[in-house]
Formats: C-alpha cells, sequence, structure tokens
C-alpha cells in the first residue's frame, strides 16, 4: 500500500514516463485510489494497465474522476477488478469526457449486475463506441457493436506514425526464429515491448505478416 501511495505522489510529478505496467500488483482500494489522485495531473502517461489489482469501487470512482480530467491517456486496462456495476458506470463517466482513450479494458468488473444494470452499461458503452473511434471491452455475452477495426487501425497507425523509424526493428525482434512468419502471439508481444498493448480481441482481427 506505501507503495502504491509513494507511486501515485511521484507520478503526478513525473513528465517523461509513457507505459506502466501495474497489473497483479495488489493495490486494493488505497493504491487505485491514490493512482487515480495522480491521473489528475499527470501529463505523460499514454498506456496504463491497473488489471488484477482488486481494486473496489471506490477506486474507480476516483480513477473515473480523474480520466475526465487527463489529457493524454490513449489506453486504461482495468480488467479483473470487482470494481462492480457502479464503479463501471463512474469509469464510463470520465470516458465519455476523455476524447483522448482509444483502448478501454472492463473485462470481468461486474459480479453484482442485474440484467438492468448489465442493459444500461451496454447502452452507455454503445453510446460511447458508435459516436467516436474507441474501443471498450466490457465483459459480457451478448455482444456490443463497435467500430472494431476503424477504432484498431486509429491506434495502430498512429504508433506507426510515432515510431516510423524503428519498424524494421520491430518486425525484425518479433520473428524469433527468423522464419519471416509473425505468430499473433508475437505480434501481440512485440508491439507490447515497443509500448502499444493491444488485447487479444484486438489482436485476432491481424493477419499474419510475411516478408
Amino acid at each position: 500500500m506505501k507503495g502504491a501511495l509513494a507511486l501515485g505522489k511521484a507520478l503526478t510529478k513525473n513528465a517523461s514516463l509513457e507505459v506502466l505496467d501495474l497489473s497483479w500488483n495488489g493495490l486494493q482500494a488505497g493504491g487505485g485510489i491514490a493512482i487515480g489522485q495522480s491521473l489528475k495531473t499527470n501529463k505523460s502517461l499514454r498506456v496504463l494497465d491497473l488489471s488484477n489489482n482488486n481494486l473496489t469501487t471506490e477506486a474507480a470512482k476516483a480513477i473515473g474522476i480523474a480520466l475526465a480530467k487527463n489529457q493524454t491517456l490513449e489506453t486504461i486496462m482495468m480488467g479483473n477488478n470487482p470494481i462492480g456495476h457502479v464503479g463501471v458506470e463512474a469509469l464510463l463517466k470520465g470516458i465519455v469526457i476523455n476524447v483522448r482513450l482509444r483502448l478501454v479494458g472492463l473485462e470481468s468488473c461486474v459480479q453484482d449486475v442485474t440484467i438492468q444494470s448489465d442493459d444500461s452499461i451496454r447502452q452507455k458503452i454503445e453510446e460511447i463506441q458508435s459516436t467516436r473511434d474507441i474501443l471498450i471491452m466490457y465483459s459480457s455475452n451478448r455482444p456490443i457493436h463497435c467500430k472494431i477495426n476503424r477504432t484498431i487501425l486509429a491506434v495502430f497507425e498512429r504508433f506507426v506514425e510515432e515510431n516510423a523509424e524503428r519498424m524494421e526493428d520491430l518486425f525484425n525482434q518479433m520473428d524469433k526464429d527468423h522464419s519471416g512468419d509473425i505468430t499473433l502471439e508475437e505480434f501481440k508481444y512485440g508491439l507490447r515491448d515497443f509500448g502499444l498493448r493491444l488485447t487479444s480481441v484486438s489482436t485476432h482481427l491481424w493477419p499474419r505478416r510475411q516478408f
């Protein structure tokens, strides 16, 4: 807990860190709230992974408020945290305001869902995704219509523009066995190593690349 609080304070002042993976760190409520506070003023983070941290509804509320003020974050992964439908709705309020976000992970966050609350969440997600290029991954057995191809393409195109000079090195590093053939897993983790995190749902849309 003390580590998370210290990290939150550091992120408030940090101006260089762009990608931060805090998944599986047991942040819980206090750590999540501290991270949320830091996101209000942080001006460098583009990718943040908070999945599998036992974050609570209160933590989600703090992060939702922060998302409404943050101006740099493009990807935030919140999957597998017991934030409940109230927490998801709080995050969606911030996501509506934050126009920079392109990828949001909310998988397996709701255990207390009812048919009514689930329908409400899915409707809000559909509304957000129908008006902008954003992919919101929400754990529901029923499909949510969204502009997946356009969203993923926009994220990847931006990544390519920012890393044009390194693309050849990127693909060479992905090709671990020097076969000229890149698997989807190699593609996914290769992009992650270069600072772009994509979910399995995103990467399965990409074909193999032959050199």
